[in-house]
């Protein structure tokens, strides 16, 4: 159980990290360009700072899709390995 904890722990670490990268820069994007993740009102401010405000939200949403994606990775990796371990143990040939 130590072991599957250790590596889904660390699987979905690095999802999360590599998402919530995306994610800010995505954010730093949008906010240079201009441009709203989600549909505006119609108004367009002159500010950068309205667009800013982009970065933390969606590197948020991001990290928040990393782990969820991370624990499901993870769990199933872990799980195809273990599989693949017991059965070649036991003596059968794999194609």
């Amino acid at each position: 159980m130590r072991d599957y904890l250790r590596f889904v722990l660390r699987v979905t670490l690095r999802l999360t990290l590599v998402s919530t990268l995306v994610g800010v820069l995505l954010g730093v994007i949008c906010m240079f360009n201009r441009e709203p993740i989600i549909a505006d009102s119609g108004a367009k401010p002159a500010e950068l700072s309205y667009y800013a405000f982009w970065i933390p939200v969606s590197g948020l949403l991001f990290a928040g899709l990393g782990l969820a994606v991370g624990v499901v990775v993870g769990s199933v990796v872990f799980l195809v390995r273990r599989r693949r371990t017991t059965s070649s143990s036991i003596g059968r040939v794999h194609d």
